[in-house]
């Protein structure tokens, strides 16, 4: 499932530096499960790493409070962490008496951003979510379901998500550039303002020395 964030690599996406997606399903013996944690999967028996994704608000609302709202937000130790939940179909074996082998299954994406880029979190769990939900989980299984050759569903689907990682870099960059902007702006005006203090500062001592030859001299 790792391949639904796009063709592996040896070049770096800047997208791993900044975020995290959790893509879960709540499995009824051991609770709340990662399928897949992008970039880097090693997290997933963490339990200090994975306290906020499993206490996320995302997980104790129904699938109808969840469809109302574009995504449900916990701010976490300078992170936000984006939340959004839909069904699917499932072939797991259900270990709750009275569920089924066709009760649908409850997959919650997760996207971490830090606090200071946490306004593209809409854009991007949003397409995430769609990427998630349409591209993997709906069409491939469903022509699985039928028999059908997923290959170009696949390429379809890898192609999608490297849309959107190199959306999220093109942002990540634009972001960058502004607070290097920001920081930029910032350090001309503490030089310029240490500078005015230094020229007030040269005329003053200038004036004291002025008075201090003149005393003398008299």
């Amino acid at each position: 499932m790792a391949e639904l964030f796009g063709p592996s690599s040896s070049k770096k996406n800047p997208f791993e530096d900044l975020a995290i997606v959790y893509v879960m399903y709540f499995d009824e013996a051991q609770g709340h499960m990662p399928l897949l944690i992008y970039p880097d999967d090693q997290y997933r028996n963490n339990k200090t790493f994975m306290r906020p994704i499993k206490y996320h608000p995302i997980w104790f609302l129904t699938l109808d409070e969840s469809d109302a709202l574009d995504h449900i937000d916990l701010e976490f130790k300078g992170l936000t962490f984006f939340g959004k939940k839909f069904l699917t179909h499932s072939k797991r074996e259900k270990r709750r008496a009275g569920l089924k082998e066709e009760t649908p299954e409850t997959i919650v994406v997760i996207l971490s951003l830090p606090d200071k880029i946490e306004l593209f979190g809409d854009e991007l769990i949003r397409l995430l979510t769609q990427a998630v939900q349409d591209k993997y989980f709906r069409l491939i299984e469903l022509a699985e379901q039928y028999g059908e050759d997923t290959t170009q569903l696949r390429f379809n689907q890898e192609t999608a998500i490297a849309d959107i990682n190199q959306k999220f870099a093109k942002e990540e960059l634009q972001a960058k550039q502004a607070n290097e902007q920001a920081k930029i702006k910032m350090a001309g005006d503490a030089l310029g303002a240490i500078g005015n203090f230094i020229t007030a500062f040269a005329k003053e001592d200038e004036e004291a020395q002025r008075k201090a030859f003149n005393l003398n001299k008299a």
